[in-house]
């Protein structure tokens, strides 16, 4: 391990932490690997388990209704690769692993990717490989198809788009955000009601369509509407996910109970807070 070029070896010791931290960043730096941002958006488990049960929810939409539409596009999966750029904890990986011969996932967040690792165990699927990296760094391979779900800014430079194109053999799948798109759970109606500045949301799927139409790439558009609820154990739980989802103050705290209010639903032992979304589906075929 110590000969090769890639890797460092450190003896954390217990008492020479802050030396360590700073030899492990000069290595990074030198070595021109990316870090993140303090203020960029992170992965806490928590939230993570959130968004885990919202996926369990029968009643969700996401990612049933953009795996259909990518399944009519694709044929003989038991013979076919994926990649699985922005992964998660496999939403889109696992369902495709089960119809296909192999995906290989890619994130950049270590908490998803370890939760992905327990499904993964707990079904004993064999047939799923996961890297934490960036896609940048990915070394070259190639597969029969590639998809990209909401991947944040991994294909945001058009080096990007023009590599996760390359290495589909037979398609390639983004799924973005439209041009125009609602915020998260109503969103633009709370922070109208708390008198805060509503910030434009979408424009993703342009960006993509505009370079593909700039390098004459053949592709299909279409948009596609799902609701993606959050289910909750108990109304106080949701008072606490939207204070802290949108950064409640004090002040503001009787302004977030009457819009919760109105839009949670009981159903049955749950309650349920709709998140009617839409997705911009690019195909581009080989």
């Amino acid at each position: 391990i110590k000969s090769r070029d890639d890797t460092k070896v450190l003896f954390l010791t217990g008492s020479n932490g802050w030396q360590i931290h700073k030899e492990i960043l000069e290595w990074l730096q030198l070595n021109s690997i990316a870090l993140k941002k303090k203020q960029s958006h992170q992965w806490q488990q928590k939230r993570i388990d959130m968004y885990e049960r919202a996926l369990c929810y029968e009643h969700s939409d996401y990612p049933k209704v953009l795996l259909s539409e990518i399944l009519q596009r694709t044929d003989h999966l038991e013979a076919k690769s994926w990649l699985d750029l922005g992964a998660g904890t496999g939403a889109f990986s696992i369902p495709l692993a089960k119809k296909s011969k192999s995906v290989y996932c890619i994130d950049s967040s270590f908490n998803m990717l370890l939760n992905l690792s327990r499904k993964l165990h707990t079904e004993k699927m064999s047939n799923i490989k996961a890297s934490l990296i960036p896609f940048s760094r990915m070394k070259d391979m190639t597969f029969d198809y590639t998809l990209s779900s909401f991947s944040g800014n991994a294909l945001r430079e058009n080096d990007n788009i023009t590599r996760f194109i390359e290495i589909a053999n037979e398609k390639a799948f983004i799924i973005c955000p439209p041009e125009k798109e609602r915020h998260n759970f109503n969103g633009e109606v709370l922070e109208e009601r708390l008198g805060r500045r509503i910030k434009s949301f979408g424009g993703s799927s342009t960006e993509t369509l505009d370079y593909l139409e700039s390098k004459k790439i053949i592709h299909h558009y279409k948009e596609i509407a799902y609701n993606f609820p959050q289910v909750f154990n108990t109304r106080e739980e949701c008072f606490y996910f939207f204070k802290d989802f949108y950064h409640i103050d004090r002040h503001e705290e009787t302004v977030l109970k009457t819009f919760i209010d109105e839009f949670l639903r009981a159903e049955q032992r749950y309650y349920v807070f709709d998140n009617f979304r839409r997705a911009g589906l690019v195909t581009i075929e080989k």
